[in-house]
């Protein structure tokens, strides 16, 4: 299970604070780079890679916490998905804000709280 980065790893793997804090920096990179990708497409460009990476490190947060701004970004991500993949720019904000609240609870998430959350969200 890895798009643009993101990588459910067991969790006797995600115990080792070695493999916790290399998984973080996957992570970080990861929605940086998805971020950009984001950015960067335009109006009615095909992006369901983007929108599956998307969808995975919500889910992951949503097992962490309850945040308005991650929910709103993964049923703006749904929907898009839904409607065929196509990027629309006026998703960006819901779904930029989304992803940044995403990796800041996933960075600040106790290892073994992120090690259950991924595992939830490979289900």
């Amino acid at each position: 299970m890895s798009a643009l980065g993101f990588v459910v790893v067991p969790q006797v793997v995600a115990l080792n604070p070695v493999a916790v804090a290399l998984q973080r920096g996957k992570l970080h990179r990861a929605g940086r780079d998805l971020a950009l990708s984001l950015h960067l497409a335009g109006d009615g460009a095909s992006v369901p890679v983007e929108l599956v990476s998307a969808a995975r490190v919500l889910a992951v947060a949503l097992h962490l916490v309850e945040c308005t701004d991650v929910r709103a970004a993964a049923d703006e991500v749904e929907q898009l998905r839904a409607d065929g993949a196509r990027w629309r720019v006026a998703s960006l904000r819901v779904i930029d804000a989304g992803l940044c609240a995403a990796l800041l609870a996933i960075a600040q998430a106790p290892a073994r709280h992120l090690a259950r959350a991924c595992e939830a969200a490979s289900r």
